[in-house]
């Protein structure tokens, strides 16, 4: 049998290659087989790689919503849950949530209206960009902020808009507190209360109101006084246009009841 075996292997000496080309043949399909399977999902990779490559913005970038006005920029955040209603004031006032105290006096605080912010002096900051909110800051001006008044210097930087006027009020307000020059009437300022107002004026960017005060006079006598108060929207928020370098509001004794009565006393 093994002599057959010899004998057959001598006439056929191809045989043993023929197995060994067989095999490296099936080797390959297996090989060639699995690549086919496994090429789709190697491919598709680099594809959405290039894809989010291409388009950041898909996965990247937050789906923010444009509200015109109300992510408009402010001064403050709180501004942005203020109302933007435009209501007429001019005959009847809005609603004050809260008188609250700021030094001496009391000033309007709205939820929806402004006062939103308390600055370091005390002054209440943040208003709507409406005819109300305008009305708010000219109340809280006119009643909080004087270059004799409570941190002056402070209260004067952050509500008269930028300009030779305020150089001069801020110039002013440091000379009354060192004692150089004379100011208001102390008992005036600490007395004085809003009773009313007039709507002079109002424009998407600028505003004018006559704040009507009353105060105790150096013979302790009530008396009542009109200040012209001027805005303009400046840096985010309502901001005092002064009449002068030397005058923050023009303020003369009232000759006329306001138009609309308001106050906290």
């Amino acid at each position: 049998m093994a002599n057959n075996g010899n004998e057959n292997s001598r006439k056929r000496p191809w045989l043993p290659l023929a197995i060994l080309l067989g095999g490296l043949l099936i080797i390959a399909l297996v090989v060639s087989l699995w690549r086919f399977a496994t090429s789709p999902s190697e491919e598709e990779s680099p594809t959405e790689s290039s894809s989010q490559s291409e388009n950041p913005s898909i996965e990247t970038q937050p789906d923010v919503s444009i509200s015109s006005p109300r992510n408009q920029e402010f001064a403050y955040a709180c501004q942005s849950e203020l109302s933007t209603d435009q209501v007429d004031i001019s005959s009847s006032a809005p609603e004050v949530d809260e008188w609250v105290s700021a030094g001496y006096n009391v000033v309007p605080v709205g939820r929806e209206l402004g006062g939103c912010h308390e600055s370091d002096s005390g002054l209440r900051l943040g208003y709507a960009k409406n005819e109300a909110g305008a009305l708010f800051a000219a109340t809280n001006y006119a009643i909080g902020v004087s270059p004799s008044g409570i941190n002056a210097e402070d209260r004067l930087d952050e509500s008269v808009a930028e300009g030779p006027d305020k150089t001069e009020l801020l110039t002013a307000a440091e000379s009354i507190s060192k004692g150089q020059a004379e100011g208001a009437n102390p008992a005036a300022l600490r007395s004085a209360a809003v009773i009313g107002y007039d709507l002079r004026a109002f424009e998407s960017d600028t505003a004018s109101f006559t704040i009507y005060l009353s105060f105790d006079d150096d013979s302790n006598l009530r008396k009542t006084a009109a200040g012209q108060v001027d805005l303009v929207w400046s840096d985010g928020d309502w901001k005092v246009s002064p009449a002068s370098g030397q005058t923050l509001m023009t303020v003369d004794e009232a000759t006329k009841s306001p138009s609309v009565r308001w106050g906290g006393q």
